[in-house]
């Protein structure tokens, strides 16, 4: 029996990956912010940005997910709202390439796990959403990489 409750959800393209994301999850997305102060050592870490009067630390989806150097393109940056200790990493921005597309996935008529041999590291799950190949990142653990640099 098909959960008859929707999941409202948004799509945002990520260097090439379809991010599956809880919909309450992106607080704000902008064009043409700067990113500067990027950390040596940490090519994930691609800075900080000035976004509503507060610095907010800058990650690269992208080379967590497959340890490959980040291809920043595009001018969207998705402000996400920090999920594991608020207090400290209250928001987050991600570049995408462009604004995420919002819906509404009834979980087992829209959404259906995928398997490849494609290794993920930060990938909870590998999924097709209405037939959309996606990654559902771990946002936990991206977050703890976060509050460790």
């Amino acid at each position: 029996m098909s959960d008859p409750y929707p999941i409202a959800c948004s799509l945002g393209i990520c260097d090439g990956f379809n991010l599956l994301l809880p919909e309450n999850l992106i607080a704000d997305v902008v064009s043409a912010m700067t990113i500067s102060h990027q950390q040596e050592g940490q090519p994930w870490s691609l800075g900080e940005l000035n976004w509503r009067g507060q610095q907010v630390k800058a990650v690269s989806i992208e080379q967590l997910i497959t340890k490959k150097a980040p291809r920043i393109r595009g001018s969207h940056i998705a402000i996400f709202h920090g999920t594991s200790d608020s207090e400290r990493l209250p928001f987050y921005a991600v570049p995408l390439q462009a604004i995420p597309h919002n819906f509404k996935l009834v979980r087992e008529s829209d959404l259906a796990d995928r398997s490849d041999d494609l290794e993920l590291a930060y990938c909870q799950a590998k999924v097709r959403a209405r037939g959309v190949a996606a990654i559902i990142p771990d946002l936990e653990g991206i977050e703890a990489q976060l509050l460790s640099s």
